[in-house]
């Protein structure tokens, strides 16, 4: 049964995934190219256990999508609700990790050159990211919309 809130929830799950997508393949460049900026080793451990959580988040992410999208309740029940916003707070749980990282290259930046560089590379990171978590919020107020109507449209 195709109704608004299984639609809008298919659409919620690939922005979910597509945003996993960007924390992982954006924790791989990082991990890639921080190395060549000289970052102090406090720096260097702060963004490793970034890093860790962009690249873990994918498969967890995945893992509880799979197991939303196998439940056989109507989209609109309160279980995949519940599901639904565990999901949305694990997708946002390392922004405010990634957000201090880029407040203190940033800061940073100003003492030390090569800092510099890494804040910039770190911060284009971070805005698709931002970006991705932005396309997942607003799926997911459409899915609220639709579920909240719950029956076939």
């Amino acid at each position: 049964m195709n109704t608004d809130a299984t639609l809008e929830l298919r659409n919620y799950c690939a922005c979910v995934l597509a945003c996993a997508d960007l924390m992982r393949a954006n924790g791989r460049y990082i991990q890639a190219e921080i190395d060549s900026f000289d970052l102090d080793e406090s720096r260097m451990q702060q963004v490793a256990q970034v890093c860790d959580f962009l690249l873990e988040a994918r498969w967890d992410l995945g893992t509880e999508v799979r197991e939303l999208e196998e439940l056989d309740v109507p989209a609109h029940d309160e279980a995949v609700r519940m599901r639904v916003e565990r999901i949305h707070r694990w997708l946002g749980e390392g922004l405010p990790r990634l957000h201090a990282l880029v407040q203190d290259l940033n800061a940073a930046s100003k003492d030390r050159y090569l800092t510099g560089f890494a804040f910039v590379l770190v911060a284009d990171c971070a805005t698709k990211i931002l970006q991705g978590f932005l396309s997942a919020s607003e799926a997911l107020e459409l899915y609220r919309a639709a579920a909240d109507r719950g029956v076939d449209a």
